[in-house]
């Protein structure tokens, strides 16, 4: 009686398992079809590219070590809060942006979702890189009719988010700036300095 019990059990207990991994992968074939992948629409490096009222544009982007960084840009260098980011391995990307308002009323920049990705990394900007290096201190700027402005958005990079191979040769790799994901993935491929 005992082992009859048993089998019952274990025959019931595989029953409810795969009676739940149909209806998981049921569930999970209903919101992949309701919520496909968005298309992509990849700008380049120097295009323009045309809001409401905004046009925007990457006017440079570039890889440097973090002593070319604070060479370059020795003001955040001067923060103490700064001292355990830059004691790790890093490289840094720095992208600018213009931003220019061609239409008749202020208009906001809103950048605070950029985020850069290469392969399977992503990562989004630095906010007190970009303070220290910028005449904004938020995420997004106000633009008034006719006026332009630029502005640099720092991306860190740590070796530990690479392998060693990728790691050597980040220039090489091909780079984008996500600016929204869904219902429309927007980017903007890099023409990185080599």
């Amino acid at each position: 009686m005992n082992k009859r019990l048993k089998k019952i059990l274990i025959i019931l207990g595989s029953l409810i398992g795969i009676a739940v991994v149909v209806l998981s992968v049921k569930r999970i074939t209903y919101i992949n079809n309701k919520y496909p992948n968005p298309p992509i629409v990849v700008f380049k490096q120097g295009e323009d590219i045309q809001g409401s009222n905004l046009k925007i544009k990457v006017v440079d982007s570039d890889i440097m070590d973090k002593e070319v960084f604070e060479k370059n840009y020795a003001e955040f260098d001067e923060n103490p809060d700064n001292e355990q980011l830059m004691n790790q391995e890093m490289k840094v990307m720095v992208v600018k942006f213009n931003v220019e308002n061609n239409g008749d009323k202020i208009s906001r920049f809103v950048f605070a979702n950029f985020i850069a990705q290469s392969g399977g990394w992503s990562n989004g900007w630095n906010l007190e890189m970009y303070r220290k290096i910028n005449d904004y201190n938020e995420n997004s700027i106000e633009v008034k009719p006719g006026e332009s402005k630029e502005l640099k958005l720092v991306y860190c990079m740590y070796k530990s988010q690479f392998k060693k191979s990728h790691w050597n040769n980040l220039e090489s790799r091909k780079f984008y700036i996500i600016m929204s994901s869904y219902p429309v993935n927007n980017r903007i491929e890099l023409s990185i300095k080599r």
